[in-house]
């Protein structure tokens, strides 16, 4: 038999096989698959097309090795679902890499994840700041699944009501990233006030990040350490609630009735200027 007709035959075995196997194979999407269900349609894609073409291996073992490949990749699967340990074994589990709030660096080393790719994954979830994240998952097939605090969901469908800046990283692993400050018109001598406020050494900072506000959040490496977020806004949104109390109490003191309608009108003003601005502010 020529050469050529047997890679015919052999190609068109294969090819029907490879559809069968892939017909009873567990229906997923690519991206949801498992690194070892993913490894083992790669082998059983190349060991049929190697025996395709190299045609010294016998027919016989080829269809044979492809059987094989092919069965266990149908009846593994089957298997994990009857058993959560075997699961486990052989998919794996999902791995916090938030918890709490804090970014945990432990585990992003044993994944081989960086604060950048970390901070990628999260930008494809439309979280633009770290300090949004109460926790956060990554799954065996990489991706990421992220619960925000009650406060950011609260607000996440509701229109921005300014245009805001776009957060920054500032720190990384310890260093400063100096063009994550010159995109907000900062310095370095900024960064270090605001970590001795924190009472916090660079060093010892994992990820630092300015929000759309220009307030500094930051991450250790020791997740031990709690660290005060900025109590810039409650303070504004208690001075602007001050604010109206006080206008609406010289409103009822004053006899003047032009000063108590000022009074009143600014009162009001003022009430309307914190609902304006209160999502931003949270």
């Amino acid at each position: 038999m020529p050469g050529w007709v047997e890679v015919i035959i052999r190609s068109i075995i294969g090819i029907g096989l490879l559809l069968t196997f892939t017909k009873l194979l567990a229906k997923k999407p690519m991206g949801e698959l498992s690194a070892f269900e993913f490894a083992l349609l790669a082998g059983l894609l190349i060991i049929t097309s190697v025996s395709s073409i190299m045609l010294s291996i016998p027919p016989v073992l080829a269809l044979v090795s492809i059987l094989i490949w092919g069965l266990v990749a149908i009846f593994l699967p089957m298997i994990s679902v009857k058993s959560s340990k075997f699961n486990h074994f052989l998919n794996g589990q999902g791995i916090p890499v938030i918890k709490d709030g804090k970014v945990l660096e432990d585990q992003l080393s044993k994944q081989h994840l960086t604060s950048s790719e970390l901070m990628r994954k999260l930008r494809k979830k439309n979280i633009f700041q770290f300090a949004d994240v109460e926790f956060a998952l990554l799954e065996t097939n990489g991706e990421l699944n992220v619960l925000l605090k009650n406060q950011k969901k609260q607000h996440a469908n509701l229109p921005s009501i300014k245009k805001s800046k776009q957060p920054e990283i500032v720190i990384e692993d310890g260093k400063m990233i100096d063009k994550g400050l010159t995109a907000r018109k900062l310095n370095r001598d900024w960064l270090q006030t605001e970590l001795a406020k924190m009472d916090v050494a660079l060093e010892n900072v994992f990820i630092g990040q300015i929000d759309q506000n220009g307030l500094l959040y930051v991450d250790l490496f020791d997740d031990s350490i709690k660290v005060a977020e900025p109590t810039v806004l409650p303070l504004l949104k208690a001075q602007l609630k001050k604010v109206e109390a006080d206008l609406e109490l010289f409103a009822l003191d004053t006899e003047h009735p032009q000063a108590k309608q000022m009074y009143s009108w600014s009162s009001k003003q003022m009430n309307e200027v914190y609902h304006y601005i209160k999502s931003d502010l949270e």
